[in-house]
């Protein structure tokens, strides 16, 4: 790795350092065998200052999922101001939300890898509420968007209300994200390696598009 403990870093600087190569070693080798020993190696430091800055394995975890889910928001973000997602019908707004996982398949596959793993992880920690709280805060901002577009849909009627707003959210946004997650770390049945499941995908999309979105 690149990193070194330079003296002239600022606390903010080598945290950064720490949740990006740690960030790194999850989506490659999984959270469960990386330790923090393992971690400060790579970024040249000692055991003892990565401790400093993140108190547990746990909290280091924790800490990388909400950078990345922040700066995927914000790029999330990017789009939408560019595409004016504002003005668009809400059937249109959830082909956008759809298509930026899609993206995520593409080109961001160290995320998706992550996130299988990480739920599974968290769950296994018995964590708490609030020790959650600044991924949760990060996690409300996708749940936000989407209430607005499911108020959108109560106007424009091109999304199905009869559905409910949570019932939608978990069975599209959750249930693509898990499935990408899947298809990008190869945990599927039969999986073929280094197999491009963009087709199954792109299927994906259409069934949920054709059953949630009206005529």
């Amino acid at each position: 790795m690149r990193y070194l403990d330079n003296v002239n870093q600022s606390i903010t600087e080598r945290r950064d350092i720490v949740i990006e190569t740690a960030f790194k070693l999850f989506a490659e080798n999984r959270i469960e065998p990386v330790t923090m020993t393992v971690v400060a190696d790579n970024c040249n430091m000692g055991v003892a200052s990565i401790y400093r800055y993140f108190g547990t394995k746990k909290e280091l975890v924790i800490a990388v999922a909400t950078k990345k889910w922040r700066e995927y928001y914000g790029e999330l973000q990017r789009h939408y101001n560019e595409l004016n997602v504002e003005k668009m019908t809400a059937a249109q707004e959830l082909e956008f939300y759809i298509d930026r996982y899609i993206d995520l398949y593409k080109e961001n596959s160290d995320l998706l890898n992550f996130n299988a793993n990480f739920s599974i992880y968290i769950a296994s920690e018995d964590t708490t509420k609030d020790e959650m709280k600044p991924y949760n805060s990060i996690i409300d901002k996708f749940v936000n968007k989407f209430h607005i577009l499911y108020k959108k849909a109560q106007d424009d009627k091109t999304v199905r209300t009869d559905i409910s707003e949570k019932s939608i959210f978990y069975n599209v946004m959750y249930a693509m994200l898990s499935a990408l997650s899947k298809y990008s770390s190869g945990i599927i049945h039969s999986a073929d390696q280094d197999r491009n499941y963009e087709k199954e995908i792109c299927q994906l999309k259409d069934m949920y598009l054709e059953y949630y979105c009206r005529k």
